[in-house]
């Protein structure tokens, strides 16, 4: 099974990086612009909460729900209950490093569906995509807490 890793560093307090994925707009603004994603539910990020939207790639669409656990103060897990793979385990932790620097490194464990309907999951979700995913998810988070600091 793929295991995907990233991290980064922000010039943020743990708190500011905290509040900002807590809050209801971070799954938007963490979603890079032109990726095929529409959300249809979002409840405040708490233990059990859900989240649910909706992919796609030309004519394929899959709605997506999952759901949190382990949500803490240094961070939290979305497991996709349903949606277009097989398995999509996604760890987010926060670690500060000192004062007004925070480490955020995601993990996430997945595995696609067979066969060739979900030929689409193999382009949205390949290491090079999620790669740039985490770019955008890198810059767009710093955005987000320079302008909460300020």
């Amino acid at each position: 099974m793929p295991v995907f890793n990233s991290a980064f560093t922000v010039r943020a307090p743990l708190q500011a990086v905290v509040d900002f994925h807590f809050s209801l707009g971070a799954f938007q603004k963490l979603t890079p612009p032109g990726m095929p994603m529409r959300l249809l539910q979002a409840d405040p990020l708490a233990e059990g909460s859900i989240t649910r939207f909706s992919l796609g790639l030309g004519g394929w669409r899959a709605e997506w729900v999952a759901v949190h656990s382990g949500v803490d103060s240094s961070g939290f897990t979305d497991s996709q209950l349903e949606g277009p793979l097989a398995r999509w385990v996604h760890r987010h932790q926060f670690t500060e490093l000192q004062p007004g620097v925070t480490r955020l490194h995601d993990r996430i464990a997945y595995e696609y569906k067979p066969g060739s309907a979900y030929w689409w999951t193999r382009i949205l979700f390949s290491p090079l995509a999620l790669r740039f995913l985490f770019a955008w998810r890198c810059l767009a988070t710093r955005h987000a807490v320079r302008r909460r600091a300020g």
